[in-house]
């Protein structure tokens, strides 16, 4: 269950907790449980740069003015953050484009909004340069009682949001997916929502709703085949509902870094994310290895793949 507006969710060793605070409620805490958080290592003089290690706490300040339906935060000098790994809710999913009912959970917009307005946040840019938008990807660090708390990973711990995979937020990787993987688990926020539930690899009617969207979906890897130009890992048996995983050939060296052989993926269960198309059938194309996990299975023998 989410919050009631005068209650937060604290969690803590996969325990969900709620208690009240004073006035209105913040919204989202996240408990860092006993873990200490790696420093966050400088970068050159003149540039924010990406950072190396996940950050502990954030190198600028400022109040926000405005949060988006995109959770995009709005500081009052004009600076335009987008949270780092995170894919925010669409709006109204799963409700046939109806209005929402007026005693429904508020939104994730609501939520942060209710937290973030008019207080002020501490923030370290995820990059050296903003995008087409004048979007600037940021951790950001909003207060919570008496600390400050990482707002992606509180998003992502009350079900508020998807985590994406990418290069500015590696160094984050397991601390956002676990807090991802807790609140799927415990039904929290949109996890409550068919709309995102994970595909398994046979669903093609799904698949057919959300081309052109971020998905999760697991499946076996039944089949490998490699070009020149790219690998492709086939999810399922059944060949008119397959799933396509492509890997183009300059990214697979980083797949290989990991440990992660191409080769030795038959025969295992995968959970990827991506965008999804569905031009030629149901299709991701991977560009890190971060946004596949292995689930489990038994190795085929490689020869076997065709």
């Amino acid at each position: 269950m989410l919050p009631s507006k005068d209650q937060c969710i604290f969690q803590r060793n996969g325990v969900v907790k709620r208690f009240k605070l004073i006035g209105k409620c913040s919204s989202f805490l996240f408990s860092f449980g006993a873990a200490l958080w790696s420093l966050l290592l400088s970068a050159q003089p003149g540039l924010t740069g990406t950072p190396v290690s996940c950050p502990m706490e954030g190198g600028r300040r400022g109040i926000v003015t405005s949060v988006n339906e995109r959770l995009e935060v709005t500081l009052e000098d004009g600076t335009l953050l987008a949270i780092a790994g995170i894919e925010p809710p669409r709006v109204f999913a799963g409700q046939s484009g109806s209005a929402r009912k007026a005693d429904a959970e508020p939104d994730a917009a609501e939520r942060l909004r209710g937290w973030l307005f008019g207080r002020e946040i501490h923030f370290t840019q995820a990059g050296e340069q903003h995008d087409r938008w004048g979007r600037w990807p940021a951790f950001l660090f909003a207060p919570a009682g008496e600390t400050m708390v990482p707002v992606g990973e509180a998003l992502l711990d009350a079900g508020l949001a998807r985590y994406v995979p990418g290069e500015s937020v590696h160094p984050c990787h397991a601390r956002m997916l676990g807090a991802e993987e807790a609140a799927r688990r415990s039904g929290l926020g949109i996890w409550r929502d068919p709309y995102y539930a994970i595909i398994s690899e046979g669903e093609r009617r799904t698949f057919a709703d959300k081309s052109g969207t971020f998905v999760l979906v697991e499946g076996e890897v039944t089949r490998i085949a490699s070009s020149a130009t790219r690998t492709r890992l086939y999810l399922g048996r059944n060949r008119s509902q397959i799933v396509t995983i492509t890997i183009l050939r300059r990214d697979i060296k980083m797949f290989e870094a990991t440990g992660m052989t191409m080769s030795r993926l038959l025969g295992q269960t995968l959970r990827v994310r991506g965008l999804l198309d569905t031009t030629y059938g149901p299709e991701i194309i991977l560009a890190r290895p971060d946004a596949l996990e292995m689930l489990g299975g038994v190795s085929v023998n490689p020869d076997s793949r065709h």
